[in-house]
């Protein structure tokens, strides 16, 4: 659950992302802009959506909700470290 909050929260930044790195060559290489431009269409109803799923969990899932939204943070973090 706190993987999906970190994951669908992260669409946030699809429109600067997108505009960004459609100016980098790598990018358009990669086709990524599909992913990105397709993610930011449908981030409304998916956002709702996460946001309701969250909105239900017990409080008793409460910690593992916010240890995987921590652990999958930290394996954005390493991912994007590698690459730079």
């Amino acid at each position: 659950v706190g993987l999906i909050y970190v994951v669908e929260g992260s669409g946030h930044g699809n429109g600067v992302m997108l505009e960004m790195l459609s100016k980098q060559p790598e990018f358009t290489r990669w086709n990524a802009r599909r992913f990105l431009a397709l993610s930011k269409t449908q981030l409304p109803d998916r956002w709702r959506r996460t946001v309701q799923m969250l909105a239900a969990q017990p409080k008793r899932s409460h910690p593992a909700a916010i240890a995987g939204a921590v652990q999958g943070f930290a394996a954005f973090e390493r991912a994007w470290l590698r690459r730079n």
